[in-house]
């Protein structure tokens, strides 16, 4: 996506007759060039994005809704589970995210207990709202926060936002097309699809049999009648028993490989420790003498005790040696005295993922 399509469309041709409105449409044509630009520049990487899409037109009982109804979430930057993830609250100095807010034009016709209770509006026009944030360091000392924020918060029209939106759609069918039917499109929804956990196509609610509502996650090849059914026929206790079951055969599999993946490291960090001449014992919950160890997606941490007088040379050493271990470059060091015992230390080491 270099540039926008030209963007056409009467109710916005017709907006932009406010000199405001054709300014702001004109600042988000320049925020989406940025966006595509961040965007192809670290890889078209899609962890970087999450959309809610609340889906189009609807006709109900209750309410006329007429437009796409969605939300995007952009964090500009290389994609860091921590640091730059969309449902990450860690922001760094020089961070920019971006959210766009579509909500389409609706009709209440019935209006329904909260609507009465906050007195909203029946008709709602097309609202489309872009926040554009920007995180910079408090260096002034006088507020407890280390960043402050630079929010840009104006409103633009939906023929403009629309253009991004099918665009970032298009893209996730193409990546991952087992997402196209999921109205959550995200890091997360991603990494369940890399790990072979089926998507989330819709939440439903079923009645069971001792009258209490039953809710559901329905995911891709799922058959909804079927499930309905057996709900239709379960009390709570049963489908408590069979939704532990249900996440048991969905994450286990998963779950499985991280453990193997986690005991692999753990097994290289102690091979070259034990070629250094550090020789830890095995402890209750880990073979190779780690007190504690952390392998996730973006970082290593272990952690371990030793009474050996030359254990900080020694460690100096095996450092040299694991500079990287599997695509985890070390990070950092820490070794602290013992509380009772002064001759043992305990030592916490960190990798992180490039």
């Amino acid at each position: 996506m270099k540039y926008l399509k030209t963007y056409e469309g009467f109710w916005g041709n017709l907006a932009r007759l406010s000199p405001e409105r054709k300014e702001n449409d004109e600042k988000a044509v320049q925020l989406f060039h940025d966006i595509s630009n961040d965007f192809e520049k670290y890889g078209s990487d899609l962890k970087k994005i999450k959309i809610v899409d609340r889906g189009g037109t609807n006709i109900s009982l209750n309410n006329l809704t007429i437009g796409k109804n969605y939300t995007i979430n952009y964090v500009f930057g290389k994609y860091h589970p921590i640091k730059r993830d969309v449902f990450s609250s860690n922001i760094e100095h020089g961070d920019r995210r971006v959210i766009i807010d579509n909500i389409p034009f609706f009709i209440v016709l019935k209006k329904n207990e909260l609507e009465k209770a906050f007195n909203t509006s029946r008709i709602k026009l097309t609202n489309v709202t872009v926040n554009d944030i920007k995180n910079f360091e408090n260096l002034d000392g006088t507020q407890k926060q280390r960043f402050n924020e630079k929010v840009d918060k104006y409103n633009i029209s939906s023929d403009i936002a629309n253009q991004l939106f099918d665009y970032f759609i298009e893209e996730f069918n193409i990546q991952y097309p087992d997402l196209k039917s999921s109205k959550y499109k995200n890091s997360m929804s991603i990494k369940n699809i890399e790990k072979g956990i089926k998507p989330i196509i819709k939440h439903i609610e079923v009645k069971g049999k001792d009258g209490r509502l039953l809710t559901f996650d329905l995911r891709l090849g799922d058959n909804e009648q079927e499930i309905r059914k057996m709900l239709s026929n379960m009390t709570e206790s049963e489908y408590d028993v069979f939704w532990k079951k249900r996440r048991k055969e969905l994450h286990e599999p998963s779950d499985k490989k991280e453990e193997e993946y986690k005991k692999e490291i753990c097994g290289k960090i102690s091979e070259i420790l034990k070629n250094c001449d550090i020789n830890l014992e095995p402890v209750k919950f880990n073979e190779f003498g780690f007190g504690r160890a952390t392998v996730n997606e973006y970082e290593i941490v272990v952690e371990f005790t030793s009474n050996d007088p030359e254990i900080e040379f020694k460690l100096h050493n095996a450092i040299k040696i694991m500079q990287n271990i599997d695509g985890y470059e070390f990070k950092s060091k820490r070794i602290m005295d013992g509380y009772s015992d002064k001759n043992m230390k305990f030592i916490i080491l960190h990798f992180e993922k490039k």
